[in-house]
């Protein structure tokens, strides 16, 4: 295949506290989208400490000493008919921002700091622990939440990768304001992290503000990672949670591949052909030819030392057992019968989405600065174009016997009367 037409690719400043600056200008954009994106998650807590990254993302939205209040900080963004919004991840939480492109001062201003000076204010704190508990009340009343923090727990058991997120009841009403105070101190540093802007500015305008406004920001040196091991001891390869539901709902996992994996633009054709979209192996089997599912798919999440890839689905109660015989055979079939001509269509479907989230001032300063925290590389778009053409059938199909048939599989679901014999375990 081709090489494509050459992108530019983003440039990438250190400043002096390590603080990494990604800029990639869009002239023609009407937009600007700045993202911070620290490199904390769920997997560097403890478990007395459990929620807190997620915890004090909430938090960083109620008042700077810029910007006191919540309503304060949010109609600064919000009165330019601007977003913002955060997320909390195992790996790394992001902040991001879009604003119409003559607002980026007050963007960056805004995230700034949030990052630095949030004000902390005890009162706040015990309002949002509140919100909080009902978060997690409104995640829980969900029969698929249990199938998706089951996977999880039994392929990470006793490690924070097979924690919730968000943590439990308990372990939010046990962090203070002293907690998230020490845990910011350490983990939200200028070496631990990375801004991220997309689209119509004058960088050495932004370089300047970002030197000028975060020159007092000092290096910290960051605690708690865990590597994941697989001796970690196993209880199960099957969890199973009874929720009154007028369905069934399912993960398989399997291990997957590290971000620092050399084959992770297979895994993203492999993916594409198995179970991403309308014209995936998966859904025209269980969907189009077998009415099984509605909704039913695959995705991998590549975390620093390791991965997964899961399959998920809701179904009947009465056509589990031939939703999940059908995902079986599927992935064994992937095995041996991928043809030049699906791959050739993954490539295209990849590059294609590729050039779309380009447009996407929002979603490509996200995926930069995700990618930047995990791999600590930039998007150069080119290389990344010419790693999937490069791919050639036996690499993938190599690598779909590896996925599938190099280790165990796991099985969560949650509904009504579930039983192992239910699912031929």
């Amino acid at each position: 295949m081709a090489r494509q037409l050459n992108y530019n690719k983003p440039n990438i400043t250190t400043l002096d506290n390590k603080l990494k600056i990604i800029c990639y200008s869009i002239p023609s954009a009407t937009s600007v989208s700045v993202t911070a994106t620290v490199g904390t998650g769920s997997r560097y807590e403890t478990n007395s400490n459990a929620g807190i990254s997620h915890f004090l993302e909430h938090i960083l939205f109620k008042g700077t000493s810029n910007w006191p209040t919540a309503q304060i900080l949010t109609g600064a963004i919000e009165n330019t008919g601007g977003d913002i919004n955060a997320l909390t991840s195992k790996d790394y939480t992001s902040y991001c921002i879009k604003v119409p492109h003559p607002h980026w001062e007050t963007a960056l201003s805004v995230l700034t700091d949030m990052s630095m000076k949030p004000l902390l204010i005890p009162k706040e704190i015990e309002k949002e622990r509140e919100i909080i508990h009902e978060e997690l009340r409104m995640y829980t009343d969900h029969p698929s939440y249990f199938a998706d923090f089951g996977i999880d727990e039994i392929m990470f058991p006793n490690h924070p990768l097979g924690k919730e997120i968000i943590g439990t009841h308990n372990s939010v009403d046990a962090i203070t304001k002293e907690h998230l105070l020490e845990y910011m101190t350490t983990q939200y540093a200028p070496n631990n992290t990375v801004f991220t802007i997309v689209g119509k500015f004058e960088e050495s305008r932004i370089l300047e503000y970002m030197n000028n406004t975060t020159s007092n920001w000092e290096a910290q040196q960051k605690i708690n990672f865990q590597p994941y091991t697989s001796s970690a001891n196993k209880t199960s390869n099957h969890f199973f949670k009874e929720q009154g539901s007028d369905q069934t709902y399912m993960n398989l996992g399997m291990y997957s591949l590290s971000s620092e994996s050399s084959k992770s633009a297979g895994l993203a054709l492999l993916n594409i052909i198995f179970g991403e979209g309308m014209s995936s192996r998966l859904f025209i089997k269980a969907r189009e030819e077998l009415s099984l599912a509605y909704d039913i798919s695959s995705n991998y999440i590549q975390h620093h030392d390791c991965g997964t890839w899961i399959i998920s689905c809701g179904c009947d109660h009465s056509k589990f057992q031939l939703a999940t015989d059908c995902i079986l055979e599927e992935l064994n079939n992937l095995t041996t019968t991928i043809s030049e001509t699906e791959l050739a269509q993954a490539k295209k479907y990849a590059i294609g989405r590729l050039l779309l989230n380009m447009e996407d001032t929002e979603r490509l300063a996200t995926s930069i600065g995700h990618r930047a925290i995990l791999t600590n590389d930039t998007f150069d778009f080119n290389d990344i174009m010419d790693e999937w053409n490069k791919i050639t059938l036996q690499d993938i199909t190599e690598l779909a016997s590896k996925l599938v048939n190099g280790g165990p599989k796991f099985l969560s679901a949650s509904g009504t009367n579930l039983s192992s014999d239910q699912f031929g375990l």
